[in-house]
């Protein structure tokens, strides 16, 4: 199978990362709100989903139309509600807020503040996210890259607003079935995958088989209008070949009856 451009796209490759992580602190450097505070995360968790997606893939190739799809994202759903259940706090800051004193005194307790995004809380429930440059950004990097679209992806202004990453080439995301306000997680849905290739080769199915003999039939699929001209061509015959037999036999009739005449006389 061809996968989703986004899978070759410089979005996955470590240069791409190694930018984000040259820009410094980002969790310190931006506000919760904005998506860049964890973009590292959402970046490196999609290149693990265009990863687990193909090694999946090329691991059970036979069972891909069937089973495997829905084994793969069946995990991959109780990985998500376990981590949201438990209310794991993210690494990128995110989620939660500790709050924290000035001077930490023994047997000081570290408390938790829940973020609050639009009128989602991350204290009760985990799929918060809310829209923050063409990106998403919530409770969970996984989360809000699965509720981003492809819009972003496709827009250097939008992705790398300082446009430093001067390395990054947005036309090789190439033409795809799948439309700009697509999620990631409806391409997830399908393994990342954007079409299938299929190679027929009747030469090697002809080997394979080794038949003793072969035969085919030609079929042809007639449209109304052709079948109509057919009726009326052949209706147009007839009446040509019956005129003209009718001709023939009154000629022949008025010849015996001519001959009849001149011997009875």
């Amino acid at each position: 199978p061809r996968f989703h451009d986004l899978c070759s796209s410089q979005f996955v490759s470590q240069d791409w990362i190694n930018y984000l992580y040259d820009a410094g602190n980002l969790v310190y450097r931006y506000s919760f709100t904005d998506f860049r505070a964890s973009a590292v995360g959402q970046f490196q968790l999609l290149t693990s989903l265009c990863e687990i997606s193909q090694e999946t893939i090329i691991k059970s190739l036979v069972q891909l139309l069937t089973i495997t799809p829905n084994l793969l994202l069946n995990i991959f759903n109780l990985i998500r509600e376990t981590i949201g259940a438990n209310m794991i706090i993210s690494v990128w800051a995110v989620n939660w807020l500790i709050n924290s004193e000035p001077i930490i005194n023994p047997g000081w307790t570290a408390h938790t503040i829940p973020i609050v995004y639009g009128k989602c809380n991350c204290g009760t429930s985990w799929t918060c996210t809310q829209s923050s440059q063409g990106m998403m950004t919530g409770c969970y990097p996984l989360e809000s890259l699965l509720q981003s679209t492809l819009q972003c992806f496709y827009n250097q202004t939008c992705i790398d607003s300082t446009k430093k990453f001067t390395q990054l080439n947005i036309s090789s995301l190439k033409t795809s079935q799948y439309q700009m306000n697509t999620t990631i997680q409806s391409i997830l849905n399908n393994l990342m995958i954007e079409e299938y290739i299929i190679n027929k080769s009747y030469e090697n199915y002809f080997n394979q088989c080794a038949p003793s003999s072969c035969s085919y039939n030609y079929m042809q699929n007639y449209q109304i209008t052709g079948g109509i001209i057919n009726i009326i061509s052949l209706y147009s015959g007839l009446v040509i070949l019956t005129r003209c037999l009718s001709v023939i036999l009154i000629k022949l009739c008025s010849y015996k009856s001519n001959r009849i005449t001149e011997q009875n006389t």
